[in-house]
């Protein structure tokens, strides 16, 4: 029985399978050769077990055979040798078909996997397309594709200025007489904090808020920039078929396209909105 386990599991070593009681949860940063050599490593420990437990067997039955032959004739030993024998070999070969069926399906994950692999490899990749279609004759620089290529969802992120919030507050609460103090104690009082905040960080010198605080400068003025080309060029950004992204186009040659859309596809314009007399019967209807 021992010696069929470590047939299966040489077999295993030599067509590099991989046995049931090796299959774990491995760190992601291992790569495959390193898994192989960890999983080998615990099929060559599995070998020297059974090994072991072999050599605890024979020094056993040795141990046994040296009792039989003080009590019993040699034909009698014989007998028992030859009867435990051919039972052995029952068992050893219905073990090796157990453990060769085993191995069939082994060998059959083990070809599923490389298939899988290669498949993987030669798998088609998706090109997707720039979010930003431009077709429009007006030229836009890196920096403004840049920002019309965030989506048309983007905003710009704005540094919370105490001082606004200061006179917010104060707009909504004046004309009131009995809150007028209390505005001007908010408005003081939010002043003053900004005016530390500032203070620390000209103390701290905190370049990278400073750093930022560039880029959104320059953020604001590419953005400028975009709507006064689009202003003055008469251009138009929609999204584009099927929402795939954002497309620039002149005003005039989409007033034209839609046009002819509808004239193509034969809409024509109704008198009133269908849509409450089509809800009324349906609410008669459940009625």
């Amino acid at each position: 029985m021992e010696l069929q386990h470590i047939r299966f599991l040489k077999t295993c070593l030599e067509e590099k399978l991989t046995p049931k009681f090796t299959i774990h949860k491995y760190p992601k940063h291992l790569d495959d050769n390193m898994i192989r050599k960890m999983i080998e490593k615990q099929i060559k420990s599995e070998i020297k077990k059974h090994y072991s437990i072999i050599n605890i067997t024979n020094i056993k039955l040795y141990q046994f055979y040296q009792e039989m032959t003080t009590q019993l004739d040699f034909l009698q030993i014989e007998d028992i040798i030859n009867n435990s024998k051919m039972l052995q070999r029952n068992k050893m070969e219905d073990e090796w078909r157990r453990k060769n069926g085993k191995l069939e399906q082994l060998r059959k994950e083990k070809k599923k996997r490389e298939d899988s692999d290669e498949e993987s490899k030669n798998e088609i990749h998706h090109i997707f397309h720039d979010r930003l279609t431009n077709l429009s004759k007006v030229h836009f620089n890196e920096n403004e594709m840049k920002i019309l290529n965030k989506s048309n969802k983007y905003a710009p992120k704005k540094e919370p200025s105490l001082r606004r919030t200061a006179l917010e507050i104060e707009a909504t609460i004046k004309g009131k007489p009995n809150e007028r103090d209390i505005s001007r104690e908010i408005q003081q009082l939010l002043i003053g904090e900004e005016i530390k905040r500032d203070r620390e960080k000209l103390q701290n010198g905190n370049k990278k808020k400073r750093r930022l605080k560039e880029e959104q400068k320059k953020e604001t003025t590419t953005i400028q920039n975009i709507k006064k080309k689009v202003k003055n060029n008469q251009l138009i950004i929609t999204k584009g078929d099927k929402n795939a992204g954002l497309v620039i186009l002149d005003k005039n040659e989409y007033n034209v396209k839609t046009e002819t859309f509808l004239n193509e596809n034969n809409f024509r314009q109704i008198e009133r909105n269908p849509t409450v007399t089509f809800n009324n019967k349906n609410l008669t209807a459940y009625h």
